[in-house]
């Protein structure tokens, strides 16, 4: 247990090389802790170890199957690393499930963008953006997928209100800029 809690005090200071390393120590001490895997599998995320990550929060999930939270990042982490099928799998398998956090449907539309389901990204990030009206990235996440979509003129509404949140993202100015463009209401 003191490994498994230096492991997550670790983790939150951002020494994830250092966490890992506690984390896998307290797995071999006790190799069932679903807490352990839950924590080696942020821990490898947010370090970018995406097969790791994938390994220990398959187990978790495995373990813990109403974790649909980490299912959703499961999703994520799967498709990140180019496991389409994967991917799809665990998506469907949250199909009916109801997510409020901001964290599981960021994941979601990450994931459903990721796989080419852009109806499903746009409607996970509609979800984070009725929530956090104020994140100028969430409204340029969920105009990414409209623009995939092919609803230009939505994705243009929400690439404006990013702008007017945060005028120094480049991001959000060069999205309007192509969509402007691809449109041609402005030239080249």
């Amino acid at each position: 247990d003191a490994l498994h809690l230096r492991g997550v005090a670790l983790y939150h200071q951002g020494k994830y090389a250092d966490a890992k390393t506690a984390l896998e120590l307290a797995l071999r001490q006790a190799p069932e802790s679903t807490a352990t895997l839950l924590w080696l599998g942020l821990t490898n995320y947010a370090s970018g170890n995406l097969e790791i990550a994938s390994q220990h929060l398959q187990r978790f999930v495995r373990a813990v199957p109403a974790a649909t939270d980490i299912k959703a990042l499961l999703a994520y982490v799967e498709a990140r690393r180019g496991s389409q099928a994967e991917a799809k799998e665990v998506l469907a398998s949250l199909r009916g499930a109801q997510f409020t956090d901001l964290q599981s449907l960021t994941a979601l539309g990450q994931a459903f963008m990721l796989v080419g389901d852009v109806e499903a990204s746009a409607k996970y990030f509609s979800a984070v953006v009725e929530q956090a009206p104020g994140s100028a990235a969430q409204r340029v996440n969920l105009a990414s997928s409209l623009i995939r979509g092919g609803k230009d003129e939505l994705a243009l509404t929400e690439l404006q209100k990013a702008i007017d949140l945060d005028p120094e993202s480049k991001q959000a100015e060069q999205m309007l800029v192509l969509t402007l463009l691809k449109q041609k209401k402005i030239e080249d």
